[in-house]
């Protein structure tokens, strides 16, 4: 079965034999092949996707970088386990910089490259089980970072991206609602004219509505993602 392509790998290493692997085990970690808080066997794991123990450990630190997994030391790497209250800090956080990007500088928003999936082809109402779920997801990533990007202010890209990962798992279950993914066409559409004409003040109260409406379910979604976790037990490695 293709392997939809969730996020993308960093600079420098697209296109790489560590952006491929990194492209194949950050989709497994956002879609909960891997589960939340595993530990991540470096011998194991290599042997199961069928690539080289240091190829796994150079992709390992770059999800790391990015906030998927974690390292402890004398331990290993593990995936995220997903806590409520750090992640409503996280979506504030995220937030407030959005806002400040979108006020520092909203001219230089540029919608270049940003094509939102289904909205214009016809295939809004395609059904859950094809990539429409992570397609979506990808694009509001990157609408994220687009907008961080007009500060021209590089931690604020950085801080989004660190967000974007940590995230991408309730940002996954939230999507798959079917209540979400029949709405969010329409606001990510609305978010982003509002962004092309200019208008801030539109486009925070939109960019306002659309975390609120995360933020009232985010409980729900992290007890459903570790719910999923804890029903994987030990073994999911098996199952990839």
């Amino acid at each position: 079965m293709r392997e939809p392509a969730i996020g993308r790998a960093p600079q420098g290493s697209r296109g790489s034999n560590t952006g491929q692997v990194y492209a194949r085990l950050r989709n497994r970690l956002v879609t909960l092949e891997i589960p939340p808080g595993a530990k991540l066997d470096i011998a194991a794991l290599a042997d199961r996707l069928g690539i080289g123990k240091t190829l796994l450990r150079q992709t390992l630190v770059l999800l790391a970088g990015e906030g998927i997994v974690f390292s402890v030391p004398g331990a290993g790497y593990f995936s995220r386990t997903l806590d409520f209250t750090d992640l409503s800090g996280d979506y504030d956080l995220a937030l407030t910089v959005l806002k400040l990007a979108i006020e520092a500088d909203i001219a230089a928003f540029s919608d270049a490259g940003l094509q939102q999936p289904g909205h214009a082809s016809g295939h809004r109402d395609l059904p859950l089980e094809t990539d429409l779920t992570q397609a979506y997801a990808e694009f509001i990533e990157m609408l994220y970072e687009r907008i961080a990007c007009m500060a021209s202010n590089r931690k604020y890209r950085q801080l989004i991206q660190t967000f974007n990962g940590k995230t991408s798992v309730v940002r996954q279950l939230y999507l798959q609602r079917p209540a979400q993914i029949r709405k969010i066409p329409d606001d990510l559409h609305e978010l982003t004219e509002l962004l092309r004409r200019h208008e801030a003040k539109g486009a925070i109260a939109k960019l306002e509505m659309h975390f609120g409406s995360k933020l009232d379910v985010l409980r729900e979604l992290v007890d459903e993602a570790n719910g999923k976790a804890a029903a994987a037990g030990q073994d999911w490695v098996r199952s990839l």
